[in-house]
């Protein structure tokens, strides 16, 4: 997997995409941010330092 990074100044196509997709099962921590990608449970993403995030599946989305 490609090193995430911020600052990009385009938009990337889908093939370039690619590069970035998180496999299911697994967990990302970046910029503060903890991640994790699962098949039923969607994507739930939460700010280490305060716990509120947000989780998002084909179903719904919610705030915490």
């Amino acid at each position: 997997m490609a090193p995430i990074t911020a600052g990009l100044n385009k938009l990337l196509s889908r093939d370039e995409m690619r590069q970035y997709e998180i496999q299911s099962g697994t967990q990302v921590e970046a910029f503060g941010f903890t991640c994790a990608v699962g098949t039923t449970q969607g994507v739930s993403c939460r700010e280490d330092g305060t716990g509120h995030g947000f989780s998002v599946t084909r179903e719904a989305k919610s705030t915490f």
